[in-house]
């Protein structure tokens, strides 16, 4: 009797396959932004995102230019403010760490086209609100958000222990780090407040304008100096070279002018943010840069008789005051 083999093969063996989900912030990047009036109103929305974080007692820490991303304006969704109550979140400017999934992630081209096509509504020059919850029920009433705040990791309660002040510990990237906490030593700490998350907006603000480039142009010597210092490895030398360049606004104002990339206009902005930078941390400080190392000296910006919305509010409005010049003046 024969043996009778099996006509049946033997499966094959199965393709090793990894499951993935990618896991993505839902926006693009600045530098994707070819239009100021574009650049200075997602800053401005990631601004309102600071002060829904301060509303709760809390300080984000890592503002860079990684962590404000923007949407086209036609996918946006305006902020239905008069819909939440006043103890709510606004999810349009927070980044909520809740995850959205998307079928169709945008190629590069259709992020160009967007960002220089896009129509932007005309917005009124400077709300007067004397709440953060004032602003973005009148604010965002007709105009759509653009810009939002990411990466809370290192987010922290405003009023926490003393001995959680900066000493040798920092949190985000130099680049984008307030002057002060790069200063900041054992003998003479500073406690990172919401007016440090406002400088970094700052630092976001001049290197997303210097690393701008006009149609066939590169970069400039006066756009390289400044990502030159930007990017300084030494961080006592580049809080020194940030502290300067706050305290003489007029030297920010010149050098954005003299990028010739297009984006001069910038240069009022920026000349703005500095002198209130100026007046708000470093004409505080008293004599926490002198000869003196005193044990425990502390940098005075606790700013403890000013509301944090209040200071915020000075910064949205020099944002406010401009984008409205830019719109009426065909610079854009």
């Amino acid at each position: 009797m024969g043996i009778i083999k099996s006509r049946q093969k033997t499966p094959a063996r199965p393709e090793a396959r990894v499951y993935s989900i990618i896991l993505m912030d839902e926006g693009f990047p600045l530098w994707r932004i070819k239009r100021l009036d574009h650049l200075l109103r997602v800053i401005r929305d990631g601004l309102v995102g600071l002060a829904a974080i301060t509303e709760k007692g809390k300080v984000h820490r890592d503002i860079s230019e990684g962590n404000i991303l923007w949407n086209s304006p036609r996918n946006s969704v305006p902020v239905e403010s008069s819909e939440r109550g006043s103890d709510q979140e606004d999810d349009s400017v927070l980044d909520l760490e809740t995850p959205i999934v998307h079928d169709h992630i945008p190629k590069p081209d259709e992020v160009e086209e967007s960002a220089n096509s896009d129509w932007l509504d005309v917005q009124n020059r400077v709300i007067e609100a004397s709440t953060y919850q004032q602003y973005v029920q009148e604010r965002y009433k007709t105009t759509n958000c653009i810009g939002r705040l990411y990466d809370l990791e290192f987010m922290v309660e405003q009023n926490r222990p003393d001995e959680e002040t900066r000493c040798t510990e920092r949190t985000g990237t130099a680049a984008f780090i307030s002057a002060q906490i790069l200063l900041a030593t054992k003998r003479k700490p500073v406690r990172h407040t919401f007016l440090h998350d406002l400088e970094s907006f700052f630092w976001v603000l001049v290197w997303a304008v210097a690393n701008h480039m006009g149609p066939d142009k590169g970069l400039n010597p006066v756009a390289q100096h400044i990502i030159g210092w930007m990017c300084c490895s030494n961080e006592t030398e580049l809080g020194l070279w940030k502290r300067g360049y706050i305290l003489v606004p007029k030297v920010p104002y010149d050098d954005i002018k003299g990028l010739d990339n297009g984006w001069s206009a910038a240069k009022s902005v920026v000349r703005d943010f500095a002198v209130f930078l100026r007046d708000a941390i470093y004409e505080q400080e008293g004599a926490a840069y002198s000869d003196s190392e005193d044990e425990g000296s502390q940098a005075k910006t606790e700013c403890e008789i000013r509301r944090p919305w209040d200071e915020i509010k000075s910064v949205i409005d020099i944002f406010d005051k401009h984008i409205f010049k830019l719109q009426n003046s065909g610079r854009a």
